[in-house]
């Protein structure tokens, strides 16, 4: 029991769940109580498993964004954005945007271990999920399913999903924030033997939410669900640490 914060690991799991479930279905901030609010911001920012010890010393947790988009005039970026600020701005974890865009990715005709002249880009990209305590990929919905620029990325690389704490935020513009590309992507996780987190981040009319540089238009509503979809994350990342050792 921690008694300074007065929440045990498991209830304060359940309570963030039942906020965050509760805003899902209601697509609502305003019906949340603010108790949950205020817990769930809490949970986040006062959680342990945002440190890792490594040779003794004690640093925070590495959680990379990948931002999946690569289409012009892309929206689903401004998430991105959004979270790599946040991650940063509440010193949750040390954190860099993989924006798929930039590193500009051919087809790939075989996994990343196979080939024999890899790019030196395609490298340092599995370096960097590899090497990640964490992912959040932000996803935009197209015609009901996540963009060629993402599966193309997941299937070059092999060993580097395992056992890999993935959160995923899906996007669009409608009002369902990208609900009907979860599951496919989930599937293909899990067949990639990642560990998906359960909290989501759906993200409707976007260009209304967020600006291009990445600042939402409420930000304390925004910064109210970042807080239990991060806190999920990092009790992966610390629940992983914990059974290696």
């Amino acid at each position: 029991m921690n008694r300074k914060l007065g929440y045990s690991p498991l209830c304060s799991r359940l309570h963030v769940k039942l906020a965050f479930f509760k805003y899902t279905l209601s697509g609502n901030p305003g019906i949340l109580n603010n108790q949950f609010h205020t817990f769930a911001k809490r949970f986040a920012l006062s959680r342990p498993d945002k440190f890792q010890v490594i040779n003794g010393i004690k640093t925070m947790s590495n959680i990379v964004i990948i931002s999946a988009s690569v289409r012009v005039g892309r929206n689903s970026h401004r998430v991105a954005l959004y979270f790599n600020s946040y991650l940063a701005e509440n010193r949750l974890a040390e954190t860099e945007i993989l924006d798929l865009k930039s590193y500009n990715f051919p087809l790939f005709g075989e996994r990343l271990k196979y080939q024999q002249e890899p790019l030196a880009s395609a490298s340092l990209f599995a370096e960097k999920v590899r090497h990640a305590d964490g992912v959040i990929i932000i996803t935009p919905e197209y015609n009901g399913g996540y963009p060629a620029s993402l599966k193309n990325v997941i299937d070059l690389l092999t060993d580097e999903w395992n056992k890999k704490p993935v959160a995923i935020c899906t996007v669009s513009e409608g009002n369902f924030g990208g609900a009907q590309v979860l599951t496919s992507l989930q599937f293909t996780l899990w067949k990639m033997k990642a560990w998906t987190v359960n909290a989501m981040f759906p993200v409707p009319r976007v260009t209304q939410s967020y600006d291009e540089n990445g600042m939402a238009a409420d930000k304390e509503a925004a910064d109210k669900r970042a807080a239990g979809f991060v806190g999920e994350l990092l009790w992966c990342i610390g629940a992983k640490a914990r059974m290696k050792k």
